[in-house]
């Protein structure tokens, strides 16, 4: 399935006519096409169909509702017009959450699809739970030069406080600066042609998913599968940050979290959230009870604030993430509030109310 991989890295909108597809995808057209979605809009160009071609776009023209006409622009101007019929030019999209599941499926993955906020052409594909207490994200991203996708690794690093899989479809784009980047922080760097394939109609991986992983785990969860961690709720993978409701109680080491319909006793313990001197709440447990206290913000509008919080948010929007599997930052900075907000609802449950 080369083909539908590299095709991923040289068309931006990620859709085409069937004619363009046909020709990227070659031999793989037959099991692509599933990722394939038939969109409102038509085509106003449409590829070249002589051979050799002309290497231009033909201009596609209207003469009724099911009557197109594709007329070659270009110098040569040798090309016959090509008739097409309303179908022809029909664009056809990636059905980016179906492509999402089948890589998730294949690499047995937690799916967490989601579009990303840095770019159209980068997705949360899903997250890696190799051990209890131990979570990280996947991304899959399909640039179209070597300078954008090293620049989408250096984003990614930059905003990722814990380690991540990046997935690209080839190794075509690779560059020194990009692995080197990546590699810095131990991330992990795969290319989808190197680690799956197709069997059957269904996309799988070419060896076991353990040993496609098997450096990253060796670097992140070797050796620390004993260390006391945070235990993730388990639950639908269709949830977003505020959907989850914490509820502090009286007793302000006892607690309630709410997803949906299911419901868990939780105290700092259950939250990993224990000072492994004293075996007390340490800092992020505090900074939760803060949250509660103060419509879910902790406030930086004082000299120095922003440097004292700094590394417990840090830490503290870590381990929330490998409470909860949710892609996303469970507590951006609001810039005009100057505060760091909570993404889901947390307050104190008073003694006198057993509701939300």
């Amino acid at each position: 399935m080369h083909g539908f991989w590299t095709a991923l890295e040289s068309l931006r909108s990620m859709s085409a006519v069937s004619a363009e597809w046909r020709e990227l995808l070659d031999e793989d057209y037959e099991f692509a096409g599933q990722f394939l979605r038939p969109q409102q809009e038509l085509a106003n160009a449409y590829p070249c169909q002589r051979q050799p071609n002309c290497g231009c776009f033909h201009e596609v023209v209207e003469h009724g509702p099911d009557d197109f006409v594709a007329i070659c622009v270009c110098r040569t101007g040798m090309c016959n017009p090509i008739s097409l019929r309303r179908a022809d030019i029909v664009v056809h999209e990636v059905a980016m959450p179906e492509l999402a599941a089948a890589v998730a499926s294949a690499l047995d993955l937690t799916p967490a699809f989601a579009p990303s906020d840095i770019a159209r052409n980068t997705l949360h594909v899903g997250l890696y739970y190799p051990h209890e207490g131990f979570r990280f994200p996947i991304y899959l991203s399909m640039c179209l030069d070597s300078n954008e996708l090293t620049n989408m690794g250096a984003v990614l690093t930059s905003r990722n406080d814990e380690p991540f899989i990046l997935l690209t479809p080839t190794r075509d784009l690779w560059s020194d600066a990009l692995i080197f980047t990546i590699d810095d922080r131990k991330n992990e760097l795969l290319a989808l042609t190197d680690i799956v394939e197709w069997q059957d109609g269904t996309l799988r991986p070419r060896t076991s998913v353990k040993q496609v992983f098997h450096r990253f785990y060796e670097s992140h969860v070797l050796g620390k599968v004993q260390t006391s961690s945070p235990q993730p709720f388990l639950f639908s993978a269709d949830y977003r940050w505020a959907e989850i409701v914490i509820r502090i109680m009286d007793d302000p080491d006892k607690g309630l979290v709410h997803i949906g319909e299911r419901q868990w006793n939780i105290d700092y313990h259950r939250m990993g959230m224990v000072d492994g001197r004293t075996g007390a709440p340490d800092h992020q447990w505090k900074l939760m009870l803060a949250l509660a206290e103060s419509n879910r913000r902790i406030s930086c509008r004082n000299p120095g604030d922003a440097d004292r919080f700094k590394q417990p948010i840090r830490r503290l929007r870590k381990t929330l993430r490998l409470l909860f599997p949710i892609p996303g930052d469970p507590l951006p900075f609001d810039n005009e509030e100057k505060a760091w907000i909570a993404a889901f609802d947390v307050a104190y449950l008073r003694s006198d109310s057993q509701s939300r």
